[in-house]
């Protein structure tokens, strides 16, 4: 499908977790060549792409950086996940699954599904 007029493409801002306020929002900028940049207070930061799988929803794939302070490079997160954009266009769900890889490329398992 034609990423060009989706309603993911622009800039939104995220709460991973609507129940909890004081969690930190992500601002986040789908671009209509179909890449995927986060960052979210802290500086920490997701890197991906996504593809129109209808014309509300998409299908992203994602990669954070597993930063420790202090520590050498750890690892990373690749988030995997379905985007459904409301009808109105203002809001989007996103249920997920996660998995960590070492930096050698092993991976510890992918956890289940996550809104």
């Amino acid at each position: 499908m034609a990423r060009t007029g989706h309603p993911l493409v622009g800039a939104w801002i995220l709460d991973r977790d609507s129940t909890h306020p004081a969690n930190p929002l992500q601002l986040i900028v789908a671009t209509a060549d179909g890449l995927y940049l986060g960052v979210a207070y802290g500086g920490s930061t997701a890197v991906g792409v996504w593809e129109a799988t209808g014309p509300r929803t998409a299908a992203v794939t994602l990669r954070v950086p597993a930063p420790i302070e202090g520590v050498p490079f750890v690892g990373q997160a690749v988030i995997r996940g379905t985007v459904e954009v409301a009808e109105n266009g203002l809001s989007f769900t996103a249920p997920y699954t996660l998995e960590v890889e070492a930096p050698d490329g092993t991976s510890s398992g992918e956890y289940g599904v996550t809104t």
